[in-house]
């Protein structure tokens, strides 16, 4: 007990000392000594809120990645390519988890879930009031091959186990299959806002804000001319990584790579752990579900 108590003194000194070299004039860091009394200095960096570090995992792999995507549809650009993205989206959406086959008899690999968070760009889009979708497609677990009667020395017990855990898997590779089907209905109709200032760093902000994790496996994507004419609002990416998928208008296409470039510095100052830029007539489903999937 008396050992106890020595501790909590110590530490009720610690805390006041402390608490004093904050309020002296030397500007000597303390942020160590703060946290170890649970104190936080105003000005101190600190993940949004709700944000976990770190990926929900399975094994070595995520269980459910995120998905931020942030569209960009208006008017600096013409209106086809955000309606192109749309679509494209949509189609990395549908693939993302397949039909499962009624016989499989190969083992099935483990199938990350998503979590897609779609916004689209506006004067306003850190706001809660604008367009966004949010919704699942859950994970699906590994299925291992179906045992070999000609070299399983308990096949019968085996295989019975097998067909059980086949019931299991067919039923989560189904729901994930429908998810996905619905999910990429949802985008194709999702709303593209276009009279509207660009406030596009601040729908990025928003994406990663309403992502339930945050660091690698947090994939941020952005379909846009990257012409930010608002203030920046909420902007703090804690090691997420980003995909600029640039649009490049003809009234603006001398300075696109420097804008571009621009913006990866501007990501990566704001703590995104990766930015990649692939122009908007080069992309495909494919380059969606390779970011996501961290390929």
């Amino acid at each position: 007990m008396k050992h106890l108590w020595d501790q909590l003194v110590t530490r009720r000194n610690l805390c006041t000392a402390v608490s004093a070299l904050r309020r002296s004039a030397l500007g000597i860091s303390a942020l160590t000594m703060l946290a170890a009394c649970g104190l936080q200095p105003s000005n101190a960096q600190v993940p949004p809120a709700g944000r976990n570090v770190g990926p929900r995992t399975a094994g070595a792999h995520p269980v459910t990645i995120a998905a931020g995507d942030c569209l960009d549809g208006t008017s600096s650009s013409a209106p086809s390519y955000a309606i192109r993205m749309r679509a494209l989206v949509a189609s990395a959406i549908a693939d993302w988890a397949p039909r499962p086959s009624a016989y499989p008899i190969k083992a099935m690999p483990a199938q990350s879930g998503l979590h897609l968070v779609m916004r689209s760009v506006s004067t306003s889009s850190y706001t809660t009031d604008e367009p966004v979708l949010d919704k699942m497609i859950p994970f699906v677990p590994a299925l291992t091959a179906e045992p070999d009667p000609a070299t399983d020395r308990n096949y019968d017990q085996d295989v019975h186990a097998w067909t059980q855990k086949k019931t299991t898997w067919g039923k989560a590779a189904t729901a994930a299959s429908n998810a996905a089907a619905h999910l990429a209905d949802q985008v194709r109709q999702f709303q593209i806002l276009r009279y509207t200032y660009s406030a596009i760093y601040s729908c990025i902000a928003a994406a990663a804000a309403q992502l339930d994790i945050s660091g690698a496996h947090a994939r941020l994507a952005v379909e846009s001319d990257m012409i930010n004419n608002r203030p920046v609002v909420g902007l703090r990416l804690s090691g997420d990584a980003v995909l600029i998928v640039g649009i490049c208008p003809a009234a603006h296409a001398t300075s696109c790579p420097r804008r571009f470039a621009a913006a990866r510095t501007y990501l990566r100052r704001h703590g995104a752990a990766s930015v990649q830029i692939v122009r908007a007539d080069a992309v495909t489903p494919g380059t969606f579900k390779a970011f996501w999937r961290g390929s």
